[in-house]
């Protein structure tokens, strides 16, 4: 009973955009391969974007910023 009512209900309930080809057709065609591989990774990351996850992903993100950073400054000083 229960699974003739999961389908039921399955079958009835609109679907999910990325669950369709023509969804992952339109991102392609708007915005290349790199808007593709973002909006997985925000559908497949999502919980990454929320809270102390977030906090983070911020902190790391700056920490890895810095270090390109003062990596060319230094390679920049010592050139000159």
């Amino acid at each position: 009973m229960r699974a003739q009512q999961d389908a039921a209900t399955l079958a009835i309930s609109p679907l999910a955009p990325d669950d369709s080809k023509r969804y992952g057709y339109q991102v392609g065609q708007l915005s290349g391969e790199a808007g593709v591989l973002v909006d997985r990774a925000m559908r497949g990351g999502g919980w990454l974007f929320h809270g102390r996850p977030l906090a983070v992903a911020i902190a790391v993100a700056s920490f890895a910023g810095a270090g390109v950073l003062l990596t060319a400054a230094d390679k920049t000083r010592a050139g000159s």
